[in-house]
């Protein structure tokens, strides 16, 4: 139970990773609408008197003049890729939820049919190694093709662990082990925050949110060597009454 509720929480972590991270991936990978954005690059001494509303700023030159250090003549806003837009709600929406919806179904097929262990892992891997290539994406259509196959491989997670959990788990403490493994949404989508945010602002190695990605790919990794160690194919049925 505890190593299918894990795999859940690294689905739902990469799942939602892009959601916090959009705005400096876009700012490097250039995709997304411009905003008026916070300077990250103003100083303790720069700080303003009196609060500045980026968002106020409707175009660059507004933006860029809301407020202007006296002393090192920065802007306390910037004008650059938000992160949002057309090409955003792609990512998000149709590149990983169509592909997740259609999926799913092929997915609950290939769990009633075959080894759910094999299903399970190859999905888990696959997820995983888009994970990480995320991390390692120079494109806009890359980072699509790879919420694509995120979208594959999150799709497989609840039809195959909800049909082994059913079969290692009695009617009587059955609700409960389902109960437990669908945590895995609430804290995949807690560390989506915690990793993306705090990662990112790390900037280990100089590369912000990459590294971001690449962790949450080595977690995904451990999980898929724990699961491959201990989880065993149940026999269909065992816990039929």
């Amino acid at each position: 139970l505890g190593a299918l509720t894990l795999v859940y929480v690294v689905g739902e972590l990469s799942h939602f990773l892009l959601g916090v991270v959009t705005t400096p991936m876009s700012q490097e990978l250039h995709y997304g609408d411009h905003g008026c954005l916070s300077n990250p690059e103003l100083g303790p001494q720069d700080t303003p008197q009196e609060e500045v509303y980026c968002y106020e700023g409707n175009s660059s030159d507004v933006c860029v003049d809301l407020w202007v250090s006296p002393s090192s003549n920065k802007s306390a806003c910037v004008w650059d890729y938000s992160g949002l837009g057309l090409e955003y709600q792609l990512l998000a929406g149709p590149a990983f939820v169509a592909v997740f919806t259609v999926a799913g179904i092929g997915m609950g097929f290939l769990s009633d049919s075959y080894n759910r262990k094999v299903v399970l892992c190859c999905c888990l891997g696959a997820l995983v190694l888009a994970t990480t290539l995320m991390g390692a994406a120079t494109h806009y259509w890359q980072l699509f093709l790879l919420r694509m196959t995120i979208g594959a491989g999150e799709s497989a997670f609840t039809p195959t662990a909800s049909s082994v959990l059913s079969d290692l788990f009695p009617q009587t403490v059955r609700g409960f082990a389902l109960g437990v493994f669908n945590w895995g949404i609430y804290l995949g989508y807690g560390l989506s925050y915690i990793i993306g945010n705090y990662v990112t602002a790390a900037n280990i190695l100089g590369m912000g949110w990459r590294w971001s990605y690449y962790i949450t790919g080595l977690l995904g990794l451990a999980v898929l060597l724990v699961l491959l160690l201990i989880l065993q194919e149940p026999v269909r049925g065992a816990m039929t009454a």
